[in-house]
């Protein structure tokens, strides 16, 4: 019994383990304090997965995003520079990959429109509501 036990733990220890690939979106462009990228590096790597930050023309093509398990677009206040960053964005959730997209306080943040298409395109009623006391509220009709 033991030598079968010291046998699968071997098996368990010597095979691959392919960690989660994260994709985070700068976030410092906008803002050179805004450090929410280098959090989420942190944070991603702290737990096993490969993160790497990259620039938002990441999102000029889907194909950029082949090796991407997560994608996290770490600023709500950078705009788009890309019509299709938007589109990309809605490709890769839609390709059932799992999207983090940071939203603020005012619905007019590229995070806050960003996550509205999404959830409309999935075919959601979804609307920001109203800023009460520097916090969005949520109007799901």
């Amino acid at each position: 019994m033991r030598k079968l036990l010291f046998i699968v733990l071997v098996k368990l220890y010597v095979l691959p383990v392919n960690a989660v690939n994260v994709t985070i979106i700068e976030s410092q462009s906008g803002n050179w304090w805004a450090v929410q990228d280098t959090v989420w590096r942190y944070i991603a790597r702290g737990i096993g997965c490969n993160a790497s930050i990259v620039p938002q023309n990441a999102l000029d093509n889907i194909s950029n995003l082949n090796n991407t398990d997560v994608l996290i677009v770490s600023s709500a206040t950078i705009s788009f520079a890309n019509a299709n960053y938007l589109q990309t964005v809605q490709q890769f959730i839609s390709s059932g990959r799992s999207a983090y997209i940071q939203s603020e306080y005012l619905n007019t943040f590229q995070g806050n429109i960003t996550f509205q298409a999404i959830v409309q395109a999935l075919g959601s009623d979804f609307n920001w509501g109203q800023t009460i006391s520097g916090q969005v509220a949520i109007k799901i009709i």
